[in-house]
């Protein structure tokens, strides 16, 4: 194979300008990066997602990068941490084609001074847009709650509702059509990101911020049954090495998964206060109801103003904000002369409460188990699942996936053009040691002075559904007389 013709461009967006930025690749002397379905040491199929990351370790010999060198040209950029959450992009050029391998932001810079011995080097770490979004506490209106009930919508129609309600435009995402209809949505000072992983995997899906186009993504539960031609052929001509990893973290001999579903109350007392306060005149108060189940619908609120003896007063006001988990009343006493004391205080509506949970089992009768033991898998807190129709369905397809084994194959060292991500289908054409075709579960990737450096783990592309993906049945493609199966 000839050598591959590589070059790198790596911008740094310091003046927020919104493009490719500042040229930094004459700086650039190494970097990394990677990328999984799930976070490194866990099992590829979890609730959990991971979060894309490059390392960039630039030459410093000036000082440009020093964030308390006020002679830096970027020095207003960089001080006091003004580097946190700058734009980058790195783009790589393989044979004249270009492709974007990372769009991110910065989330540190550490600086190695200068020595004898060694250069002046910073290094800075850069993350998915995930990063900035995840640490958001968001919680939901009543009217989001009640209009999900209201209308059942499916898991893309929620994911998008997080997105938006987190400030990420529509242009920003990309979702599949759901799959599930999930009758109760709330937020509660939750993490956006996190959130839709969970939802994500109480569909069967995958949510992901993808690095190279900047956008988020959903895929449903079939997408990967049906991902098309294989993307690149790995063989003993373009790969360093293939390694069979024997041990498989997924492998399960039973599944259990439980179906959390609600009910509405009848209006009643959801909240009350018991102890008298009071309110100084022209004085306003917030108070911050906590219930201790979602609120479905608010119907009202009531209270006893009295003067210190007992008497009633008018001149008091109270509002309030409805949202999933609380309600935030505003009272304020308008009377300017007479202290209000506030008695009685009580909020009423409907509340979903929790029904007897549905558990989903199934245990496998292979012989493969005959004379082994075997671990369970049990989704059992994840509040997304809420039908036994849904149980059912992710349990089966975790028990097609999980309960036999499925080789996991380490791809290093490629020696190929092409720039593969994480989620593409491709084949694996060793003689007389494997071939089939997988799905890429994680990568990693470095760059510097010696070229690039590529390494990938592959999970078998057999072992993702019960069936071969060509033998389920498409909407538009097939006719009954092809005797397809539905898809689960």
């Amino acid at each position: 194979m000839t050598s591959n013709v590589i070059s790198v461009f790596l911008g740094i967006d310091w003046a927020n300008s919104g493009g490719d930025g500042s040229d930094e690749s004459d700086r650039l002397e190494e970097v990394g990066g990677n990328e999984g379905f799930s976070a490194p040491d866990e099992a590829v199929f979890n609730e959990g997602g991971y979060v894309p990351q490059i390392s960039l370790t630039l030459i410093n010999h000036d000082g440009r990068f020093s964030t308390n060198n006020t002679a830096s040209p970027i020095y207003q950029s960089i001080k006091n941490g003004e580097f946190f959450q700058k734009k980058v992009v790195l783009k790589v050029t393989i044979n004249s084609v270009t492709t974007v391998m990372f769009r991110g932001i910065i989330k540190s810079l550490d600086e190695s001074f200068g020595t004898f011995k060694n250069v002046n080097v910073v290094k800075i770490v850069c993350r998915g847009l995930e990063d900035i979004y995840k640490n958001f506490g968001l919680s939901s209106e009543l009217n989001t709650t009640r209009t999900n009930f209201l209308t059942q919508q499916d898991e893309s129609l929620i994911i998008a509702s997080i997105l938006s309600q987190a400030g990420i435009n529509s242009q920003n995402f990309s979702l599949d059509k759901g799959l599930f209809i999930i009758p109760y949505f709330w937020l509660d000072n939750d993490s956006p990101i996190e959130d839709c992983w969970r939802i994500a995997s109480a569909c069967g899906g995958r949510f992901f911020y993808n690095s190279q186009d900047g956008k988020f993504y959903y895929k449903n539960a079939f997408y990967y049954g049906s991902l098309g031609a294989s993307k690149e052929t790995f063989t003993e001509t373009n790969v360093g090495s293939a390694i069979f990893d024997g041990i498989d973290k997924d492998l399960i001999k039973k599944v259990r998964v439980t179906a959390r579903n609600r009910i509405i109350s009848k209006v009643d007392e959801i909240w009350s206060n018991e102890e008298v306060f009071s309110l100084n005149p022209s004085v306003t108060k917030n108070i911050t109801a906590e219930l201790k189940n979602p609120l479905i619908t608010y119907t009202g609120y009531e209270f006893r103003p009295t003067t210190f003896s007992g008497f009633p007063l008018t001149d008091v006001t109270l509002s309030a904000i409805a949202y999933s988990n609380k309600i935030v009343l505003t009272i304020t006493n308008t009377n300017a002369s007479n202290v209000a004391y506030i008695k009685e205080l009580k909020l009423f509506g409907q509340l979903l409460e929790p029904a007897e949970t549905i558990n989903y089992e199934k245990e496998s009768s292979s012989t493969f188990w005959t004379t082994r033991s075997g671990s369970e898998k049990a989704l059992s807190s994840n509040p997304y699942i809420q039908t036994y129709a849904q149980a059912k369905t992710i349990g089966d397809i975790i028990f097609d996936r999980q309960t036999k084994y499925n080789s996991i194959l380490r791809i290093n060292n490629y020696l190929g053009e092409k720039i593969l991500r994480v989620g593409d289908k491709v084949t694996v054409n060793i003689p007389n040691k494997v071939s089939g075709e997988f799905i890429i579960v994680k990568c990693d990737w470095s760059i510097n002075s010696g070229g690039i450096k590529r390494n990938y783990e592959l999970l078998s592309f057999s072992g993702i559904y019960g069936q071969s993906p060509d033998s389920y049945f498409i909407i538009g493609t097939n006719k009954t007389a092809d005797n397809k199966l539905l898809f689960y």
